[in-house]
């Protein structure tokens, strides 16, 4: 059984650590920090208490390397090369060359949350297989992460076999070479065309840490935004709309559409995939800039409205027990076990994406459903 005193101080320790890092354990998975405790005291030979280790935690500095690692074990860092690729040719093969054509002295995108380099490394192969006539225009790469041992592997550009399931035989032999080790290595000239940094989302004024970070073109933070608190989401939102340009893209992973983008951004439907655009964008320049000429699949290059919103096709890579749920049941109403007061289809979306999160499938589209029975135009459900 766990004491009061032992609850009010994991408590206390997990808003300290929502504050500092943004990563946010609500009541309903305290349990979950309760074991990343305890696997990390185990880890560090700890004599089983828990209070020593919080103590040892809490007067760490933010850069000390002991908490580092605890925050580290903390996230999911696991990633590999051409993840949700859909989003990527998009940016590569369709917005990229569009903005080429605007005669820009240079193109920048930002990978926020890089993890281990896939995603930064990703983007430069398929610029250089795909885009090499842009030579002439530079087109910068920066890409930050919280997790410093993760950059330092993203600097190395040396990788295991995991990392490629979803790498096409050719690109792998093209990009990689086989150490004796059975590591890969990429080639230098792809690896110096990413600019590697550590950035905190939750704490920094992004523009004062790192003044690459303004005037961007797109923006990439998927799978990022899922570990942190509602009001540091909304604070780091606001601040990729600050540093886009005024035609500027925000890509986050196809499972991440959420409410937070709103205000700040419009959804664009480019071939199957969405994508955000900063909301005031030059509508009318952008038509004639991507289609002129061109031969851009931007097929319709207008903010969504609802009815086109269902069209998307998803790839829940990770969800698709959800997806094959909601085709089984789509005209079917789902009974709920769980007695629910007068609440907003907002509130109900909120709780189904915490269910989902901790695997509890049936209960999550059970959510959504009442959601939608709320407010049949509901985006989010």
């Amino acid at each position: 059984m766990v004491s009061n005193n032992d609850s009010d101080m994991l408590i206390s320790f997990r808003d300290s650590i929502s504050s500092q890092f943004g990563i946010h354990f609500p009541n309903e998975r305290l349990n979950e920090l309760s074991r990343k405790l305890d696997q990390f005291a185990e880890k560090y030979h700890y004599d089983g208490s828990r209070q020593h280790l919080i103590t040892d935690l809490r007067k760490c500095a933010a850069h000390d390397e002991f908490l580092q690692h605890f925050i580290e074990s903390l996230t999911i860092g696991e990633t590999y090369f051409f993840r949700e690729e859909e989003t990527l040719n998009i940016i590569v093969n369709e917005i990229v060359p569009a903005l080429a054509k605007q005669n820009l002295k240079e193109i920048k995108i930002w990978s926020a949350g890089c993890a281990t380099g896939e995603e930064p490394y990703s983007i430069a192969m398929m610029l250089d297989t795909h885009q090499p006539g842009l030579k002439h225009i530079p087109v910068h790469v920066f890409a930050t992460d919280l997790n410093q041992q993760s950059l330092e592997k993203a600097k190395s550009g040396i990788y295991k076999g995991w990392s490629f399931r979803k790498t096409p035989e050719t690109t792998l032999n093209r990009y990689f070479h086989k150490a004796s080790d059975s590591t890969y290595h990429l080639h230098p000239d792809i690896k110096r065309n990413i600019r590697f940094s550590p950035l905190n989302l939750a704490q920094s004024d992004f523009r004062m840490v790192n003044n690459n970070l303004n005037q961007l073109d797109v923006i990439l933070c998927r799978n990022v935004l899922m570990y942190f608190a509602e009001n540091t989401i909304l604070k780091i939102v606001r601040q990729f709309s600050e540093l886009l340009k005024p035609d500027g893209y925000l890509a986050i992973s196809q499972t991440e559409c959420t409410h937070y983008f709103q205000p700040y951004f419009d959804i664009v439907q480019i071939g199957k995939t969405f994508i955000f655009r900063k909301k005031g964008s030059g509508l009318d320049h952008l038509k004639s800039g991507y289609r002129s000429g061109s031969q851009n699949n931007f097929q319709p290059l207008t903010p969504l409205i609802t009815e086109q919103i269902t069209q998307i096709n998803y790839k829940l890579e990770r969800f698709e027990p959800i997806q094959k749920a909601l085709i089984a049941t789509s005209e079917q109403k789902v009974e709920s076990n769980v007695e629910t007061p007068k609440i907003s289809s907002q509130d109900l979306v909120r709780k189904a994406r915490t269910l989902a999160d901790q695997g509890q499938l049936d209960q999550a589209l059970s959510y959504c459903t009442q959601a939608l029975e709320l407010q049949k135009l509901d985006i989010q459900a």
